[in-house]
């Protein structure tokens, strides 16, 4: 009978000895899936401030454009008066010679 039981006790050690590996394993398991989900939280942060600033400067790039628009308009506006004085200018000039 004293077998029988040493037998029996032994089982039951070894089967909390295989539950005790099988715990540490999920463990390990457990914290492998934690850091890598702070790695993937980490790189979203990463990725939603990159999306941010790429939108701020989307937006900076069209009002930088708008504005472009505008000086390149008023700069042809410009050229074109310069061009109308430069024209009256020299009919001037030639008027005084004559």
């Amino acid at each position: 009978m004293n077998t029988q039981v040493d037998k029996y006790l032994a089982n039951i050690e070894n089967a909390v000895e295989a539950v005790a590996r099988t715990l540490e394993a999920q463990r390990n398991r457990i914290e492998e899936h934690e850091q890598k989900h702070e790695e993937l939280l980490q790189e979203y942060w990463d990725h939603s401030q990159r999306a941010h600033a790429l939108s701020a400067t989307a937006q900076d790039y069209e009002a930088l454009a708008a504005q472009r628009e505008r000086l390149e308009l008023a700069q042809d506006e410009l050229q074109a008066r310069l061009n109308t004085l430069l024209t009256l200018v020299k009919a001037l000039t030639e008027g005084l010679r004559q």
